[in-house]
């Protein structure tokens, strides 16, 4: 029993000293749409450095107010005079004497200029944020976008290896079968060769595919932001088709749409910028203020304070008004400024306008599209059950003798198609969803 007793306290100091590395990279990571969209939130360099963008204009916009700060100045200075005199004696001799004296002054200096542009300039601050807030709102939207379309299309690309295999493991059986039929004569060496060819001509189809398939999951990883050595499996599988209500999402509106926004933004922007160059036309106006002190004595020598009268004092205290004339000259660099921005605005007036025609074109496309792939599954459900009773039977059939191979090739690619087609019809749907999603900007219908 103590043995028993020692043995295992040796056991957990070892696995506490040696703990086991819980991130083996041999492990399989299960990762559903919601973590995967979680993890590209997180990883995604890209909307990272939009993220650093958008902050950077964020401190701007908090800080645009230091334009107010008046400017100050502070000085001080020490030198050394020296000057020289003559002096004549009293026999009549003459003499230069030189004397020194190491002086000490001091300044202090306070001025502020205010104009209109001041206001705009702050303006464009907050302008200029709410454009990068937006900008990086679609960043975002984007990379949500993409992350669920590459993420399912995984799954498709997933579903079509599955069903390659087993269409490869159905023809081999009836290869297995073929070989039977013709040691007992059943078949000729032709019907034989046919069956073989069918088998192995599927293989490398399914090798390209499953190249394709795992080249995606690499780009998938490093857009999520996994360790290409991991081993990922997706578990979120398609999801169900269900009926939408088309009449609520047309009436939804294009109100959210972030390129119409980005659009309005940029229009406010550049009236912001025509009020920038209009204020450049107004007056300035100056308050400063200047104090300065000088010592009349040698400061290393003489006492500073014993006798104010020692130092010179001098104070000045100004208001100017400053009125730019070479902006009122005709075709002056303001005013054609001026006109440009004005012009601009109403370009984006018609950007504005086209843009919201072509979005409206735009979802109404994705609606017929919805209608149509809704019929399309409905259609394809009906021949994909249609095509697994004619394969079982002509299998059977097949096995008993009473169909031949060419029939039962023919059962087996109709059902393989039928297979495909609905898996496509599918994801076809669900990338119509996506892109009417992101269109009107909303989280579902």
């Amino acid at each position: 029993m103590r043995k028993a007793i020692i043995l295992l306290i040796t056991i957990l100091i070892s696995a506490y000293i040696y703990p086991t590395d819980v991130t083996d990279d041999t492990k399989t990571l299960k990762i559903d749409i919601d973590t995967s969209l979680s993890m590209a939130l997180k990883n995604n360099l890209s909307l990272k450095n939009s993220k650093i963008d958008l902050n950077n204009k964020l401190l701007k916009m908090a800080t645009s107010w230091n334009s107010l700060i008046p400017n100050a100045g502070l000085s001080v200075s020490m030198g050394r005079k020296e000057s020289t005199t003559t002096v004549t004696g009293y026999t009549g001799t003459t003499s230069r004497e030189t004397t020194s004296n190491n002086t000490l002054s001091a300044g202090f200096s306070l001025s502020l200029s205010i104009n209109p542009r001041m206001g705009f300039d702050i303006a464009q601050t907050v302008f200029d944020y709410q454009s990068g807030k937006l900008t990086y709102d679609q960043a975002e939207n984007d990379l949500i976008i993409n992350t669920n379309k590459i993420y399912y299309n995984i799954v498709i690309m997933k579903q079509q290896l599955d069903l390659k295999q087993k269409q490869i493991e159905n023809t081999k059986k009836n290869y297995e079968i073929s070989l039977i039929k013709l040691e007992r004569g059943m078949i000729s060496e032709i019907d034989k060769l046919k069956s073989e060819y069918a088998y192995k001509s599927l293989l490398p189809d399914y090798k390209t595919l499953e190249n394709t398939y795992l080249t995606a999951l690499a780009n998938f990883k490093l857009l999520i932001g996994v360790k290409d050595e991991t081993n990922i499996e997706l578990t979120s599988a398609i999801p169900e088709i269900k009926k939408l209500d088309y009449e609520k999402i047309e009436a939804i509106g294009l109100e959210n749409n972030l390129n119409l926004k980005i659009l309005q933004q940029t229009k406010l922007t550049n009236e912001n910028l025509r009020n920038i160059y209009i204020s450049q036309l107004f007056p300035s106006f100056g308050i400063s203020y200047s104090a300065s002190a000088s010592f009349g004595k040698d400061f290393t020598k003489d006492a500073w304070f014993d006798n104010m009268d020692d130092w010179n004092n001098s104070g000045t205290f100004t208001f100017s008004v400053s009125m730019p004339l070479d902006s009122y000259f005709p075709f002056s660099s303001t005013q054609v400024e001026i006109i440009q921005t004005q012009n601009n605005i109403r370009k984006n007036l018609n950007d504005l306008e086209s843009t919201r025609l072509q979005k409206t074109a735009d979802v109404q496309t994705d609606i017929m599209n919805l209608k149509q792939i809704e019929e399309t599954i409905d259609s394809l459900s009906v021949n994909l059950d249609i095509a697994e009773k004619t394969y079982d039977l002509t299998q059977k059939l097949y096995e008993a003798g009473s169909k031949n191979y060419l029939d039962l090739q023919d059962s087996q690619n109709n059902l393989y198609d039928s297979q495909i087609k609905l898996i496509n019809a599918k994801y076809n749907f669900l990338l119509s969803y996506l892109d009417l999603k992101y269109l009107l900007n909303v989280d579902h219908f």
